[in-house]
Formats: structure tokens, C-alpha cells, sequence
């Protein structure tokens, strides 16, 4: 069993930092603004610190918590493609995402730290997976 943890990118929390600040500076340190923007920074930072996937022989586990927890049967992977797609996804970067392809037109949007150890791990399991600028 391998864990990845996934990559975060400035690119997307550091204009949430500043959007939390600035309601914070705007509320004119009112509390129950305050503590309504900690707790929801709190709820952000330890969704992304939690956030994994998990290759274990045949399964993929992508982790969210507690939003999200899939499984994907490795051998229905089909395709890895690099994306730009903005979409909220478990992915805590913009940059370095992959899309990966699986079932019958199911896909899930990720960004492992080592995204080409993690794709090898999944080609040592499944060798019909075909991956389209990963680099």
C-alpha cells in the first residue's frame, strides 16, 4: 500500500488566505465573523492536510475527508491526461493536475505530490492504461 499525499499549490490558497483576511479586516474584528472565518479556514486546512490517495494491489482510494472517500478498481483506469479544468475536485493545486479515466466515462480530477512515481505505481498494476501529457 502507497500513500500520496496530495500537492499544494499557493496558486489556490494564497488568494484564500487573503480573501479570509480581508473579511476578517472588514468586519471591523466583530467575533462572531471572526470566529465564523477560523472555523471555516480550520475546516479548509484540515481537509487539505488529509487529503491522500491511497494505491493499494487493485484499488485507487482517493481521500477527501470528509467530503469525499472513492474507490476505484485500478483495473478500470483507462486513461491519465494532464487537465486545466478548474473544477472543485480533491486536488489541492491548480497546477499539476491529472484526470483520471475509469469505468464507462466516470473520471476523477487529483494532484499527487509525485505525479510520476504515482503514475508509475499505477502502470506497475495496470500496464492498458494510456497517459497523455502527465509531464
Amino acid at each position: 500500500m502507497k500513500i500520496y499525499r496530495s500537492r499544494i499549490g499557493w496558486e489556490l490558497w494564497g488568494p484564500t488566505i487573503f480573501l479570509f483576511a480581508f473579511i476578517i479586516y472588514k468586519s471591523h474584528a466583530v467575533w462572531p465573523v471572526m470566529l465564523l472565518v477560523l472555523m471555516l479556514g480550520w475546516f479548509f486546512v484540515a481537509m487539505v492536510l488529509k487529503m491522500r490517495y491511497v494505491i493499494s494491489d487493485d484499488k485507487l482510494f482517493v481521500k477527501a475527508w470528509p467530503i469525499m472517500n472513492l474507490e476505484i478498481d485500478i483495473r478500470s483506469i483507462h486513461r491519465i491526461s494532464r487537465t486545466w479544468n478548474p473544477l472543485s475536485s480533491p486536488a489541492a493545486s491548480y497546477f499539476g493536475r491529472i484526470e483520471v479515466h475509469y469505468d464507462n466515462g466516470k473520471s476523477c480530477i487529483i494532484s499527487p505530490r509525485d505525479k510520476d512515481r504515482f503514475i508509475g505505481d499505477l502502470l506497475d498494476r495496470n500496464k492498458y492504461i494510456l497517459t497523455f501529457e502527465v509531464k
